[in-house]
């Protein structure tokens, strides 16, 4: 395996990674000849251990033919049936999250008179976001694009999907059971929910403590309150919200779409014309200029600048009133 790697993932779906071990000659090492093979994984913002997967201190999980990973008796190919826990989110309310997965390994070899050590660190790219494109439909805009060049797209969708949510102030990918926390001032009778359209409510508490495990937690009959679902808008009918940090807590379902095949196609156009115009001007990174051929120049607008058709698809995807 090369010393390190990175792929996409769907947070808590399995899947499988699959390498090499070799020595330092880039010679598979057959089972026979490996001492030790371990796997520490980790979360990237927190460094907190993700699944069990150490030792309890600061070393790996053994993993020589156990805990979901495989290794062949003469090839050196390793298997590893990542788990749904391997690709949880800490964060639930982040775009993405990165796991790093460090696999260790120790070995004989007859160079040597003492065991050999090697380490190959995967990184886990968790998509926490709806995709709003896709590399397919950038491709269809932009013939040239080669297949060789589809990570760079996809990091481009992903940064825009991010920059759209933080523009529209809301979340687009569908969910179940998500728990949002308000903290309304004295006055307020409404509040907006971050993932919309809203499919259902499961519960509405208020906790002037904001604790909500105690006599102060109360629950909102359904009668008190009224949800305007398609602008994730819940407010109260006879009173206002208590007041206070964190003293509203609502759990509900929605979001715009389970996958990019159900986002509007306005929405999926633009981000497909943004995604196209970043990738065309990739190269063009601080320039603001540019002199022509006959004499004169001509102003660009910065590399990453968004599309003034793009802001206007965005503009109608944000909130209308709070």
């Amino acid at each position: 395996m090369a010393q390190t790697s990175q792929s996409r993932y769907e947070p808590g779906v399995s899947s499988v990674f699959t390498g090499l071990l070799k020595d330092h000659n880039g010679t598979v090492i057959p089972l026979a000849n490996i001492s030790t093979l371990t796997l520490r994984l980790t979360d990237a913002a927190t460094g907190s251990v993700i699944n069990s997967r150490s030792d309890g201190g600061s070393g790996g999980q053994n993993i020589k033919n156990t805990n979901n990973v495989s290794v062949a008796e003469t090839s050196g190919a390793i298997t590893w049936n990542i788990q749904p826990g391997d690709l949880s989110v800490v964060d639930s309310d982040a775009s993405f999250s990165e796991h790093i997965a460090e696999i260790t390994w120790t070995y004989s070899h007859t160079d040597f008179s003492t065991l050999q050590t090697a380490k190959h660190t995967h990184r886990l790219h968790i998509q926490n976001y709806l995709m709003l494109c896709t590399f397919e439909d950038v491709k269809q805009m932009l013939t040239s694009i080669a297949d060789a060049q589809q990570p760079l797209v996809e990091n481009l969708i992903e940064a825009f999907s991010e920059r759209a949510e933080r523009y529209t102030n809301r979340k687009f990918r569908k969910k179940t059971n998500i728990t949002e926390y308000f903290s309304p001032t004295f006055d307020k009778w409404h509040v907006r929910l971050s993932r919309y359209p809203v499919d259902s409510i499961v519960s509405v508490h208020e906790d002037l403590l904001g604790s909500y495990n105690g006599t102060s937690n109360i629950e909102v009959d359904q009668e008190d309150y009224d949800l305007v679902g398609n602008e994730g808008i819940l407010k109260m009918r006879f009173r206002q919200f208590f007041n206070g940090v964190k003293s509203l807590r609502v759990v509900y379902n929605g979001g715009l779409a389970n996958d990019v095949g159900g986002v509007p196609m306005d929405l999926r156009l633009a981000a497909t014309r943004q995604v196209a115009y970043w990738f065309t001007r990739r190269n063009q990174i601080g320039v603001s200029e540019i002199s022509m051929r006959r004499g004169g120049s001509q102003t660009l607008s910065e590399p990453m600048e968004l599309l003034p058709d793009v802001r206007v698809v965005l503009e109608d995807y944000s909130p209308r009133f709070v």
